[in-house]
């Protein structure tokens, strides 16, 4: 059946309107006429004739079927169609439609056109063909050329584009619009005219067989491989051009950036002032080696151009190769053999490459011999430098805590000498006692001074609990101190307490501190209140005086070192005291806190678990 064609119902636009009248006119028409919506890839329109074409029950089901294109060369295709309906073109080309699954060849004139409300859309005239009309290999292998992602075009002897698949088309287009109507076109796809030329010589001088394989660069698009042969055209007799192009872009950038990378490789190795190998992944076979892994190695052991001999342990190279197999990169110290016959300790990095087209590792060597002998010879100075300053620390602790007991009664012998002198007296006695209590004062500060210094380090003195009682401790540190402190009333309220693990000597200190705090900063006649508390988990010690107190804002920061709170005044004191006695909590895993105890003074809490884990 004849095209229709209603040009006089139609403006003279790229895509004329249709108006109601026409369509009224073509919906009379026995040839299956439809509009294909562009946008939203429906169909706008269709007479009687397309909606049995369609196999379609009415107008409302056709429109509301989606024919969006099922493959990339239909979508190209139609893309394409779009662009020449605007610059005013009909085409006339086979279509092989499937309505409801059928396949249907069809011989389809299509045009551009608009309609109310639809500003770009294509009238498709359907002339159906028999089977006879196309035999079903032909229209197979029309339709396998459409949707081949291969671009392929013919051109006449004058480069007259014949046709292009639609891969070719989608390429193609810009650069064809470009050119005036009567440009050869199979030269105007090469950068380099001396490309065009001598893919034709070749394939002139093989007697119209196909030409050698070409890459080119193609003006404004990407690198193709092109294949020319010579043909006659089916449709005049005249000698064609059929070419065949495939875009090569993404693997010649891969192999640019290879010999690039490989290039850069070689001139890193060449330079590199340590040993550098690159080692294939199969076979371990010494691909290439750099002049200081020559040097270092020797020619012994690159004769054998294999990597297991450059390792003295290969069990350690064949861990770290597939450490960097498996992540790509890693890094290992071992040792290697060198060319004098000895070893040496070397870290060794490496990354897995492709070196001249061969899965490969190159491998980075870094001679740490020198830094393990050192090491050697330092960590043995050190243990020494640790165990004399430990031996030092452990005798400056005994000597000052065994000193502190002696002076403690010489200081009371001469209080006595000086409350038995008559008052009044003059005897020579008095004065000495004064002498001596004075110098003790000055030996204790001394003493003190030591044992702050010392006991910073307490780790290393030795923390040694045994089990006790935490009880009978607490009361023979405050008689100590009631005998040492004439004047001085002490308080004890100690229940009965389960015995506990603890280092006597540590908690001795910790309660001295308290208490020479609590004498300290005592106003007026020092009063200490001692009392302990047994609970599940834990027993707590609190020391509670009636002095100068400590300020609320700055009760958190008087257990860090050298810290003491502002009203101290000029008493005495290094501000280590309460930062020594919460160490000494904590290597218990106790703790120090200060409480709220309401009035004047302060209450400060030791706690110390029940159940102690013996630390080394």
């Amino acid at each position: 059946m004849p095209f229709v064609t209603l040009i006089g119902t139609m403006s003279e636009t790229a895509f004329p309107l249709l108006t109601p009248d026409a369509l009224a006119a073509m919906a009379l028409l026995g040839s299956p006429i439809y509009m294909y919506n562009f946008e939203s890839e429906h169909v706008e329109w269709s007479n009687d004739a397309a909606l049995r074409f369609w196999n379609a029950e009415s107008a409302d089901e056709l429109t509301s079927r989606e024919l969006t294109p099922y493959s990339d060369s239909t979508r190209l295709r139609l893309a394409d169609y779009q662009e020449r309906f605007r610059q005013g073109e009909i085409v006339t080309e086979s279509w092989t439609f499937y309505p409801k699954g059928a396949a249907t060849p069809t011989i389809s004139r299509c045009r551009g056109v608009s309609l109310s409300g639809c500003a770009e859309a294509m009238m498709v005239e359907i002339q159906v063909l028999s089977r006879t009309e196309l035999p079903l290999a032909e229209l197979r292998s029309i339709e396998a050329l459409r949707h081949t992602s291969l671009m392929v075009s013919m051109f006449s002897e004058t480069g007259e584009v014949l046709m292009r698949n639609p891969a070719a088309q989608a390429c193609f287009a810009e650069l064809e619009r470009s050119k005036a109507p009567e440009a050869d076109m199979f030269a105007a796809m090469f950068a380099d005219p001396q490309d065009c030329r001598q893919l034709l010589d070749n394939a002139t001088a093989t007697g119209n067989t196909t030409a050698r394989s070409a890459t080119m660069a193609i003006e404004g698009l990407p690198v193709h491989a092109v294949q020319l042969s010579l043909l006659t055209d089916p449709a005049d007799g005249q000698t064609a051009l059929l070419v065949t192009q495939q875009d090569m872009t993404q693997l010649a950038q891969i192999s640019r950036q290879l010999a690039a990378s490989e290039a850069a490789l070689n001139a890193v190795l060449s330079l590199s002032v340590g040993p550098a190998l690159v080692i294939a992944t199969q076979g371990n076979k010494v691909l290439k080696a750099n002049f200081a892994a020559q040097a270092l190695l020797g020619p012994s052991l690159l004769s054998q151009a294999r990597a297991d001999g450059f390792f003295a342990i290969p069990t350690a190279y064949e861990a770290f190769r597939s450490a960097v197999l498996e992540s790509g990169a890693g890094t290992l110290q071992m040792q290697m053999n060198s060319g004098d016959g000895g070893c040496f300790w070397a870290a060794v990095s490496g990354a897995r490459i492709t070196y001249e087209k061969q899965d490969a590792l190159v491998v980075l060597a870094t001679d740490i011999n020198q830094l393990y002998q050192s090491k050697t010879e330092l960590e043995a100075a050190l243990d020494i430098e640790r165990r004399t300053t430990e031996m030092q620390r452990r005798f400056l602790a005994i000597a000052a805590h065994d000193l502190r007991t002696p002076l403690a009664v010489i200081d009371n012998t001469a209080q006595m000498l000086e409350r038995s002198a008559p008052s009044g007296s003059t005897d020579q006695s008095r004065a000495w006692a004064s002498r001596i209590r004075a110098t003790v004062r000055r030996m204790l500060h001394l003493l003190e001074n030591t044992i702050e210094s010392t006991r910073k380090s307490l780790g290393t003195l030795g923390y040694s609990p045994t089990q006790g009682q935490i009880g009978t401790v607490i009361t023979l540190v405050a008689r100590s101190f009631q005998e040492a402190n004439r004047g001085l009333e002490v308080s004890l309220d100690l229940p009965p307490l389960p015995p506990i693990s603890f280092d006597r000597h540590l908690i001795e200190q910790a309660l001295s501190n308290l208490l020479t705090n609590a004498v300290k900063y005592a106003d007026g006649d020092p009063r200490i209140e001692i009392r302990a508390i047994a609970r599940s988990e834990d027993i707590q010690i609190i020391i509670r005086d009636h002095g100068i107190g400590i300020p609320g804002p700055e009760r958190e920061g008087v257990f860090e070192d050298y810290v003491r709170a502002a009203n101290v005044g000029d008493r005495p004191g290094t501000g280590l005291g309460l930062s020594i006695v919460r160490q000494i909590a904590g290597l218990h895993g106790g703790s120090v806190d200060i409480v709220d105890a309401g009035g004047k003074g302060v209450a400060i809490r030791l706690t110390l678990p029940r159940e102690l884990a013996i630390q080394a």
